[in-house]
């Protein structure tokens, strides 16, 4: 999720997979912030920090100065980098027909490479099929509500008690999440964050669909989740609301232009 790519189909996926990491509610009064580490595809881990309150969301990467921020009252988003105090803004329409784009595309290598998975022998092609995980499926594939089931295992994280739950589509392993139901604050924020995650969802390329379909079958906060090769473990959790300037572009950034985003992915 946080891994270090370039181009026009990581800024798609840093708020389109980001977003599960963070919230939206109408009132303003409403927020939260946590911190966290997240590991992509065995890297190096990433501290991250969260904030959300009513329709925005924020996340800052530590040490590397590079923030991202989500309006949806505005339909904006921005992609800052703190270093060289520079932004891009772009409008979330753009975004969702980008990543519309992204998917006939991906569909349609996906359909040529299925076709040479025929070809693999039988163990081999299981363990691509595996790594691919939802992608494999493609996005045109009639879609599968996942299963959730408690595994009865409970941990103490960020000093909150999670429970444990896995959940699969068609027996194959979709995610892992153990979650708490004591963050009173983001209980509040429960069904609005459920509710962003159906527009937001249409800004990851390689679908997502089901994950944000388990979620809505989970309950409570999620303080560690696995999915896709993303690890990522909750480590600090403040309830109070951030101020609103924690949503704005610092005073006196440069406005780029930018990201581009051709009709045709290269």
């Amino acid at each position: 999720m946080m891994a270090k790519h370039t181009g026009w189909r990581w800024l798609l996926g840093v708020v389109g997979s980001a977003v599960l990491l963070a919230g939206s509610a109408p009132a303003l009064d409403r927020g939260l912030t946590w911190e966290a580490k997240v590991t992509a595809d065995a890297g190096e881990p990433t501290t991250m920090r969260v904030l959300t309150a009513g329709q925005r969301f924020k996340i800052d990467q530590h040490g590397e100065g590079k923030q991202y921020l989500v309006r949806l009252d505005r339909d904006e988003a921005y992609f800052i980098d703190t270093k060289k105090r520079t932004y891009q803004k772009i409008k979330l329409t753009e975004l969702e027909r980008a990543a519309e784009t992204a998917q006939a595309q991906m569909q349609a290598a996906l359909g040529k490479m299925q076709k040479e998975l025929q070809n693999l022998p039988p163990e081999q092609r299981r363990m691509v099929e595996q790594m691919m995980g939802e992608r494999a499926r493609g996005s045109a594939a009639p879609a599968t509500k996942p299963s959730v089931r408690k595994t009865g295992q409970t941990k103490t994280i960020a000093g909150y008690r999670c429970e444990e739950y896995v959940a699969e589509v068609d027996g194959k392993p979709l995610l892992k999440a153990c979650t708490t139901q004591d963050i009173a604050a983001f209980n509040q924020l429960r069904d609005d964050w459920l509710a962003s995650q159906r527009r937001l969802g249409k800004l990851n390329p390689f679908g997502g669909g089901s994950v944000y379909e388990a979620f809505g079958q989970i309950p409570g906060f999620p303080l560690e989740t696995e999915m896709s090769g993303v690890h990522a473990v909750v480590t600090k959790v403040d309830p109070s609301t951030p101020p609103a300037s924690e949503f704005e572009v610092p005073a006196g950034f440069e406005l780029r232009p930018g990201p581009h985003l051709p009709n045709m992915p290269q």
